[in-house]
């Protein structure tokens, strides 16, 4: 039986490196391997999805879908956990991650895609990985028309998926990016972590779109790199934490740092009426729906697991005491982020 978790993916993948994250930080033994279309067949079949990254467990188990994840290794690890043990704090950890996971993912697309500078290096590094090749073959080699192939179908996947996302607009797409790391540069002048003295799962969402996109491709890091330069020690200090040397354990607050509230603001601004929009156009059987996303009305996809990620944090937040339950609405309720998860 192998003892180690092998994880299948690829280094640009977003979800990948959150999982390669907390995994390591939480001292399980992990086997990377690629993700290649040599393996990919085999791989998908046995997990029952195309999506990455799938560990595959010492049991032989076929896992995958980041946050379900997380919170699988979190129970196999000793230590001190990937959520904090308030429930309070709990919670608001869980709307950020959804944000990360599920709004942020779309600046991620948008620049690897419609960036021409960042297809060139990271999508021509991503088309690499899954042709388990180290460089850009030469063009008079024999696997350069593979390469070439894979590469014109990926963009054609990234134009679509962009309009399919609402991710279109360079000044809207950027505006709100940046808004972003710059609340979170801004709350990492004096905190290590989102949430408390110690990373949630939350944070290894943040990183995995760091690692993997932000501060990868050209045109995102230098973004961050000229107005919210502080993510780059963020980045560094996640790839390095291990829950092993940590002295510390979580403390146990009902509250949340001063600094974050921009986040909660920002979270309020946009992907709240998203999955309002969402869950409504769901309910009445809408394939698609009209959504501002800041240049004017787009149709989109409309996204069913968008939809049951909001409806798992919404149980959640259903299940707190009436005391807690009114401290969640205290942190959320300003930023407009409380009535979506508790209608």
């Amino acid at each position: 039986m192998n003892k180690s978790y092998i994880v299948y993916g690829v280094d640009a993948s977003y979800f990948t490196q959150k999982v390669l994250g907390f995994m390591t930080y939480l001292g399980l033994p992990v086997d990377y391997r690629k993700k290649t279309i040599f393996v990919r067949q085999e791989i998908e079949r046995r997990a029952g999805t195309h999506l990455m990254p799938v560990v595959v467990t010492p049991g032989d188990e076929y896992l995958w879908d980041s946050t379900p994840l997380g919170v699988e290794m979190d129970r196999r690890a000793s230590g001190p956990g990937l959520w904090p043990p308030n429930p309070v704090q709990r919670l608001v950890a869980r709307v950020i991650e959804d944000f990360f996971d599920e709004w942020m993912t779309r600046p991620a697309v948008y620049f690897r895609w419609r960036c021409e500078a960042d297809a060139e290096s990271s999508g021509a590094a991503l088309v690499c990985d899954l042709l388990d090749l180290d460089v850009i073959p030469a063009p008079d080699d024999g696997q350069r028309a593979m390469f070439d192939t894979l590469f014109t179908t990926l963009k054609q996947w990234g134009a679509e998926t962009c309009h399919k996302i609402g991710a279109v607009d360079k000044r809207a797409v950027e505006n709100e990016f940046m808004r972003v790391m710059e609340i979170l540069s801004r709350h990492f002048d004096s905190r290590a972590f989102l949430l408390g003295n110690l990373p949630s799962l939350a944070d290894f969402s943040l990183y995995g779109g760091l690692q993997a996109h932000f501060l990868r491709d050209p045109s995102p890091r230098a973004l961050i790199d000229e107005q919210a330069p502080n993510l780059f020690d963020f980045r560094d200090r996640m790839k390095v934490i291990r829950a092993e040397n940590l002295t510390d354990k979580w403390q146990d607050k009902a509250e949340i740092a001063p600094s974050l509230l921009p986040l909660l603001a920002e979270i309020g601004l946009g992907f709240v009426p998203f999955l309002e929009a969402n869950r409504r156009a769901l309910g009445a059987g809408q394939r698609e729906l009209s959504f501002d996303f800041g240049a004017g009305e787009e149709r989109v996809r409309s996204r069913k697991y968008t939809e049951s990620c909001r409806a798992e944090i919404a149980h959640e937040l259903s299940s707190l005491d009436d005391r807690d339950r009114g401290l969640v609405r205290e942190i959320l309720d300003p930023a407009g982020c409380y009535q979506v998860y508790a209608g």
